[in-house]
């Protein structure tokens, strides 16, 4: 999980003369020059999606500085300029700006400049007793929460955390389609189990669709939201998630469970399966 460590400061952040290439080792050298000696080697500039995400711990709520905060490629780009050498400005958060989602300006035409300066700790490293790690799954944050945007991706290392999605074990998968606004899910947004129908057999039968965030063994107090219509086959590190009367309702998991293979996981059906029909928030805590 990337862990905010401070801002550095750079005075010729040129998009007139300098490309994306370019401009990303601007703000990662910034960051190592700005650290100290044993940090350099493991410092680096925050994304731009980190920075919308809010995917990185003890990341500041508002940019309080006069000067934008930038983070590197991917999610970069900004809007179409003919005088910019990679024919884009830079996406950033301006002064006062919210350092999330809508708080993001298309506009940043660079000179000076705040790189985000992050390390990528491990689960261990950042001390296992407090596992604190919420979910959404929409096509953006709620208004006012705080936590990681879920993107549809296959399991893997998505910002130094392993999570994501799969059909009955094949990561392949991109569930993206399926995310909604927060205008659907209860104000919260949502993913739909596998929308387009994709995870079956060759007869034709529904696979399981999983979902699944990496931690070591051990007993963890979560809370899983089924927001719409149909969960009966909705399950949650193997048991049944919801009860019959509570179709077309929204269904919240909350209990404790034992992971005993280094994932926790959550399993739904295709979306035509009327078996398990979508999802909106996990909470994970220890």
């Amino acid at each position: 999980i990337p862990e905010f460590q401070r801002t550095a400061m750079l005075t010729d952040f040129d998009v007139t003369s300098l490309d994306q290439k370019e401009l990303d080792a601007k703000l990662t050298e910034a960051c190592k020059a700005a650290s100290p000696e044993h940090d350099k080697d493991d410092v680096r500039a925050a994304t731009a999606l980190e920075l919308k995400g809010r995917l990185v711990d003890n990341l500041p709520h508002v940019n309080t500085e006069s000067i934008p905060l930038y983070g590197t490629c991917p999610g970069c780009h900004g809007e179409q300029y003919a005088g910019a050498a990679a024919g884009r400005l830079r996406r950033c958060f301006k002064k006062d700006a919210k350092v999330c989602c809508k708080g993001e300006s298309k506009d940043c035409n660079g000179g000076m400049a705040l790189a985000v300066c992050v390390i990528d700790r491990s689960l261990a490293e950042r001390g296992m007793g407090q596992v604190d790690l919420t979910f959404y799954f929409g096509t953006e944050l709620p208004e006012g929460a705080e936590g990681i945007l879920d993107g549809g991706a296959g399991f893997g290392n998505h910002q130094g955390l392993m999570y994501g999605w799969d059909c009955n074990g094949n990561t392949e998968v991109d569930y993206d389609s399926g995310r909604r606004k927060p205008s659907r899910g209860g104000g919260l947004g949502l993913n739909h189990f596998d929308r387009a129908n994709t995870c079956r057999d060759g007869g034709g039968a529904y696979l399981p669709v999983n979902w699944q965030v990496q931690v070591p063994n051990g007993e963890y107090q979560v809370t899983v939201k089924f927001p719409e219509r149909y969960h009966k086959d909705c399950e949650v590190e193997g048991d049944k998630a919801c009860t019959p009367d509570s179709e077309n309702k929204v269904c919240t998991y909350d209990d404790t469970v034992k992971v005993k293979d280094g994932k926790f996981t959550i399993t739904g059906y295709g979306h035509d399966s009327g078996r398990c029909h979508s999802m909106s928030m996990v909470k994970i805590t220890k």
